[in-house]
């Protein structure tokens, strides 16, 4: 089955995760009700479109998040780069309102860096919280707004695929559904209409770089997530255990001390490879960067 790459990015309380889930038809995306942002880790959602098929909906943190350390941005941007490692089919650019200078920033840095000049035809800007989203007039005037901001925003607009305006509320805050029902099929036709597949090199060059840490990152997760069950368990049965049943609790809390010792391990190891490809990530975009201002002194 085709499995198709959908990279959802924004600032953060522009309405990613809504719109995620808006896409998606179900509420596994994690939305904020205020501008703090809920998505602290990137979350992959694959679900079926036809016989056919498939979306992998890819929510990244939010640009602009000041909740995370240099590293743990980094780190977070090499998991999004390696989800999409066998290819983009669109990239969802989501504005809440106004562009920021974070924004264009955030979007020159994946531009110069991780992708190319190709990138342009994959990206569409998604201006969410829009009421007049069914009113042409209303979103040709908002369109022609963002227009006008500076030079560098009408660049991308003149090369992106252009402005979707939705209206993402969330389930509580409409019941009919109706509005929610008419811009999915609106988006999914969308998303299904542009069948091309993206691939720059420079994804490749990354992913050489980070895989092998990735790979046990992920892996470790597994087994700490397998260690934390236990240790719950076997918590649940010391508060069983009868109290003057003392060579039982001692026992349980023996194998519990020794799980949460392990699991201290598996988590040394998670951090130990997260700095690594943070590491290798910064070493990237550094790299990445001197070739393009060398370039630039060329032409």
């Amino acid at each position: 089955m085709n499995v198709r790459n959908i990279l959802i990015i924004g600032r953060t309380g522009s309405g990613k995760s809504a719109l995620a889930n808006l896409i998606s038809g179900t509420t596994l995306f994690i939305e904020s009700a205020n501008s703090v942002s809920k998505t602290k880790n990137i979350q992959i959602e694959v679900f079926p479109i036809n016989d056919d098929t498939k979306f992998r909906l890819i929510d990244t943190v939010g640009i602009g998040d000041t909740g995370f350390t240099e590293d743990e941005v980094l780190y977070k941007l090499a998991e999004a780069v390696y989800a999409i490692r066998n290819g983009l089919n669109q990239i969802f650019f989501v504005v809440g309102g106004r562009f920021t200078k974070e924004e264009i920033e955030a979007y020159n840095l994946l531009k110069s860096v991780f992708f190319d000049e190709k990138i342009d035809k994959y990206i569409t800007i998604v201006r969410t919280k829009f009421p007049d989203f069914n009113n042409i007039v209303k979103c040709d005037e908002d369109t022609a707004l963002m227009f006008n901001e500076n030079l560098e925003l009408s660049n991308l607009l003149e090369k992106c695929n252009g402005v979707i305006h939705v209206n993402n509320l969330k389930y509580p805050e409409e019941t009919s559904q109706k509005s929610r029902e008419r811009l999915r099929e609106k988006l999914l036709d969308y998303l299904i209409t542009y069948q091309g597949t993206y691939k720059p090199n420079n994804l490749d060059e990354l992913n050489k770089m980070i895989s092998g840490n990735l790979f046990v990152c992920q892996k470790n997760r597994g087994k700490e997530k397998d260690l934390s069950k236990q240790i719950a368990d076997y918590s649940r049965g010391i508060e069983d255990t009868a109290a003057d049943n003392n060579e039982l609790i001692a026992n349980l809390i023996s194998i519990l001390e020794s799980i949460e010792k392990e699991r201290e391990i598996i988590r040394k190891e998670i951090s130990d490879h997260e700095k690594e490809v943070a590491k290798k990530t910064k070493e990237f975009i550094s790299w990445k960067q001197t070739i393009n201002e060398a370039a630039k002194g060329i032409t």
